[in-house]
């Protein structure tokens, strides 16, 4: 997985600590697909205190949340979340897939 951490977050040793333990946790939600997704860390406001915003990329298609600084701490709801997140990004995706094939159905009925 390749994750980038906004450089006002990487002064954060608090905060530093705390998204390399939900890296721990991504790697159990995407498990085989880890390699394959991009990570995005950075803070949604300019105080050091604001939420995190969490991007993610697989293949075509993202998306993204905001994560209050106190979600980090409780580990069974930020699973649940970023649970939530991915499966999101997973309907979208199938979404466009099969919206791709029905174009591509149509092309070939109007061919043939």
């Amino acid at each position: 997985m390749k994750v980038t951490i906004d450089p006002a977050i990487q002064t954060n040793a608090t905060l530093t600590f705390a998204l390399e333990r939900v890296d721990a946790i991504l790697a159990t939600i995407f498990r085989k697909l880890t390699d394959e997704v991009e990570v995005r860390w950075s803070l949604a406001g300019p105080e050091k205190w604001s939420p995190l915003y969490f991007q993610i990329q697989y293949e075509d298609q993202g998306t993204g949340a905001t994560i209050q600084q106190a979600e980090l701490g409780n580990a069974d709801q930020l699973k649940a979340k970023l649970r939530a997140i991915w499966g999101d990004l997973l309907r979208a995706r199938t979404k466009a897939i099969i919206h791709r094939m029905q174009l591509r159905l149509q092309e070939v009925e109007t061919t043939s």
